[in-house]
């Protein structure tokens, strides 16, 4: 194996929108934490089960998270994106909800230092993201990726104006270092069809 062979062995490619997901899901983690503790509060913390049995909320976080790495895994494109953010934010906002339960002895859900390990958490998770999206400049290889997905989820569903902009600017980028590869992917973008612009 060649040294630019294996080089390319180890090589990813990040999402060119990897940030703005990663602060929402963080954002919507956020609001998940404020409301549910708001609605127990309200309603005096109701317990859910009958007997020895509470179905603690958690286990909801754990559904909504298990659904979205099943869609991110099982549907090519964009168009589950919202989905998976939006469940993966409430996911995770429920599980951070009750970190005072495995974090104490007494499975103390109202530990007053629960608030505070929640925001270091959802704030060191922004802080790698970013880390990771403003240390590392993107490469070639990542511009071409983005527009070969691009150009993946028009060959499906057809292109928006704004997505064929945006992957014509990723092979501009691209175009002095992989000429070959722009001009395929150039040619699958010209195939895809012209998606009418919605309200959304």
């Amino acid at each position: 194996m060649s040294k630019s062979e294996s080089t390319h062995r180890w090589r990813i490619a990040r999402h060119p929108h990897a940030g703005s997901g990663v602060d929402a899901v963080v954002i919507i983690a956020a609001g998940t934490i404020l409301l549910t503790r708001s609605a127990l509060h309200l309603l005096g913390y109701p317990r859910v089960g009958s007997g020895p049995l509470h179905i603690a909320h958690l286990l909801w976080g754990g559904a909504a998270l298990t659904v979205a790495a099943l869609t991110a895994l099982s549907v090519l494109g964009d168009r589950p994106r919202p989905i998976t953010i939006v469940l993966a934010g409430i996911g995770l906002g429920l599980g951070l909800d009750e970190i005072g339960k495995f974090v104490t002895t007494t499975n103390d859900y109202f530990y007053k230092p629960a608030v505070a390990i929640m925001y270091v958490l959802l704030i060191t998770v922004v802080a790698i993201s970013r880390l990771v999206r403003d240390l590392v400049p993107r490469r070639p290889h990542e511009d071409l990726a983005a527009a070969a997905f691009i150009a993946a989820d028009g060959v499906v569903r057809g292109l928006y104006g704004h997505r064929r902009a945006q992957a014509l600017d990723y092979l501009a980028r691209a175009s002095a270092y992989e000429q070959r590869q722009v001009t395929e992917i150039t040619a699958l973008l010209d195939s895809c069809t012209e998606r009418p612009p919605t309200r959304w």
